[in-house]
């Protein structure tokens, strides 16, 4: 009979040691796209009445000067356009702030593998961090040793 105990053997313990890392740093991750998606809400909060204040006097300017010309940007309608960037890029990285928390949960607790395959991906698309964390997620979920364990629901 086999009496040696699950996860005694040096590859069970290297997956646990890197699926640990792996749920520590999609929390890392997820915390680094929360604090950007909270930057963009203060930026375009806190910021936008000053340059469209500042817009508005260049326009004003430019109208004195004569400049109304093709070639005068309109200044309140690329600073509505910037808003809504702020707004979507604000909501884009809450949302993957958040998928990166709940896979990093999952990936501490070796569930749901395919969500945390998905996740990588999208990661991959945040070029640097979320590109290194991304591959190095698919490399350490694609092993059979990792799949095995998944199945098996073994965790600490």
């Amino acid at each position: 009979m086999n009496s040696i105990p699950p996860f005694s053997d040096p590859q069970h313990r290297a997956d646990d040691d890197h699926l640990k890392t792996l749920s520590i740093l999609h929390f890392v991750l997820g915390g680094l796209n929360l604090f950007g998606g909270a930057w963009a809400i203060v930026q375009s909060t806190f910021f936008g009445p000053f340059m469209e204040k500042m817009f508005a006097d260049f326009e004003k300017n430019a109208a004195a000067r004569g400049q109304n010309g093709p070639f005068v940007p309109d200044m309140s309608a690329m600073m509505h356009g910037m808003m809504k960037f702020f707004t979507v890029l604000a909501i884009v990285w809450a949302v993957v702030g958040v998928l990166n928390i709940f896979s990093g949960y999952f990936l501490r607790h070796k569930r749901h593998r395919t969500f945390s395959l998905i996740v990588a991906a999208l990661n991959c698309l945040h070029i640097p961090l979320g590109t290194v964390l991304g591959v190095f997620t698919f490399i350490v979920l694609g092993r059979g040793s990792v799949r095995e364990a998944y199945q098996n629901k073994t965790s600490d």
